[in-house]
């Protein structure tokens, strides 16, 4: 149980949820839960700073922004900013705005995760943003990771919410609200990015369905029409399935028969049935359920020649080289027989 709710992300949730039964609890069991939920908080009020003193600068350079997930989320979906346990922050910018932004990163004294990045040349990094949607900067002292994005997803004909009208949340004891998605666009997103990643982290679920408790029947049907809207219906679709599944939750069911049955869907659940859920790439079924998966949450051509393409003929690896033609084709060919994608990575 403690492995899973570590790996998961999930401590300082369950926690709170455990709390009040702590009685019927190992003691060791306990003292090791509040202790990293603790340990959460502390780190969540340095990633808090840090978020304001990012959100200062970009104010202060006229830089139009947008936080993702983060302490925003746990706000809305917990009533409580310290809830969820914080990797990195996600902070999404214009495209043409990425230059500036990575200026500023470098003279707070963030480096690229990825040395590979910096001998880049500009052209080779057009190149590598055709298919990653971030680069990640590290700062070496305060060990805090930001994720900058130009894009919400990695396919460009996935999901297109940059209107970068900002909703603001207000998180107790931070002086400035936190720049974020209005709220059902953010429940689109995080629909769509479990889906992507076929719910890989039971804390997508978790923050998901804590949202989803929240919102009014109304609210419901009006994140269903803008899931028609821009055409991810079936990532909509896993989602609800899920959250009722496995959370036991009681949601309204989609009105449009295109979220309610879907192959996607189908295939999820058969899935989730083996206890895929767990490790979605630690099989070869895994793997190309994943595929599948992807290839099916948008009735789009071009997003599924796209996908095809980047899954089998990535243009660069996880330390941001550029891969030659030669080795992007050798990639393919040993792809069908690699047992777990990070490795071949």
């Amino acid at each position: 149980m403690a492995n899973l709710l570590r790996q998961h992300g999930i401590e300082p949730v369950a926690w709170r949820a455990l709390r009040p039964h702590q009685h019927h609890l190992s003691s060791e069991f306990a003292a090791s839960l509040q202790a990293k939920s603790l340990h959460n908080t502390q780190r969540n009020l340095l990633y808090a700073g840090e978020t304001m003193c990012l959100v200062e600068r970009f104010q202060t350079e006229g830089i139009p922004h947008l936080f993702l997930k983060g302490q925003s989320l746990a706000q809305r979906a917990y009533g409580d900013g310290m809830l969820r346990v914080l990797k990195d922050i996600d902070v999404l910018v214009p495209p043409d705005a990425a230059p500036a932004v990575e200026a500023i990163l470098l003279e707070m004294g963030y480096r690229t995760k990825f040395p590979a990045w910096q001998s880049l040349t500009p052209e080779g990094r057009k190149r590598r943003a055709v298919a990653y949607k971030d680069v990640t900067y590290v700062h070496p002292q305060r060990k805090i990771a930001v994720e900058l994005h130009t894009r919400l997803v990695e396919s460009p004909y996935m999901l297109d919410l940059l209107s970068l009208r900002p909703d603001r949340v207000t998180i107790p004891g931070l002086p400035h609200p936190i720049p974020t998605l209005t709220r059902l666009e953010e429940l689109l997103y995080l629909c769509v990015h479990g889906s992507v990643h076929r719910w890989g982290r039971l804390k997508w679920l978790a923050d998901t369905g804590a949202l989803l408790r929240r919102m009014e029947p109304a609210e419901h049907q009006e994140l269903f029409e803008l899931a028609t809207k821009h055409r991810v219906n079936r990532a909509v679709s896993q989602t609800y399935e899920l959250i009722s599944t496995l959370l036991l939750t009681d949601l309204p069911k989609p009105s449009s028969s295109r979220i309610g049955n879907s192959l996607t869907s189908a295939s999820l659940r058969s899935v989730t049935r083996d206890g895929g859920l767990l490790h979605p790439e630690a099989t070869v079924r895994g793997k190309i359920g994943m595929l599948w998966n992807a290839l099916l949450l948008k009735p789009d051509l071009q997003y599924r020649l796209w996908e095809l393409w980047r899954r089998a003929l990535p243009i660069g690896d996880k330390q941001g080289h550029l891969l030659t033609p030669r080795q992007r084709l050798a990639y393919a060919l040993r792809l069908p027989f690699s047992a777990h994608r990070k490795v071949t990575l």
